[in-house]
C-alpha cells in the first residue's frame, strides 16, 4: 500500500479510534457518570411532578435508568472531541441535579 491509501483509511476512522485507549475511556467514563446522573435526576423530577400510580411510577424509572445511559453513550462516541463529550454530557446532568436538590 502506498501512503495516499494509508492517509485516507486514517481519515475515515471516528475520531474515538484515532484517539487511542486514553480516549475510549474517558468517553466512557463521561457516558457512564452522566448517564447515571441524568437517569437518576431526571426520573426523580418527572416523578415528583407528575401525578402516576405507584406502578407507572416503577415503570418510568426503570425505563428512564435503561435510556438515558444508552443515549448518552451513543453521544460520547460520537462526540469529536473528549471534551465536547465531557461539556455537552455533564452539563444538562448537573442542571437536572441541581434542579432535582432544589424541588425536593
Amino acid at each position: 500500500m502506498n501512503t495516499t491509501t494509508l492517509g485516507t483509511r486514517a481519515t475515515i476512522l471516528p475520531a474515538v479510534l484515532r484517539g487511542g485507549i486514553a480516549s475510549l475511556f474517558s468517553r466512557l467514563c463521561a457516558a457512564l457518570l452522566s448517564g447515571y446522573a441524568l437517569a437518576g435526576a431526571g426520573s426523580h423530577l418527572l416523578v415528583s411532578e407528575l401525578p402516576m400510580p405507584e406502578t407507572e411510577i416503577v415503570l418510568t424509572r426503570v425505563l428512564l435508568h435503561l435510556l438515558a445511559p444508552g443515549l448518552a453513550l451513543i453521544w460520547a462516541l460520537s462526540a469529536r472531541s473528549q471534551r465536547q463529550a465531557w461539556i455537552t454530557l455533564l452539563t444538562p446532568a448537573v442542571a437536572l441535579c441541581g434542579l432535582a436538590v432544589l424541588l425536593g
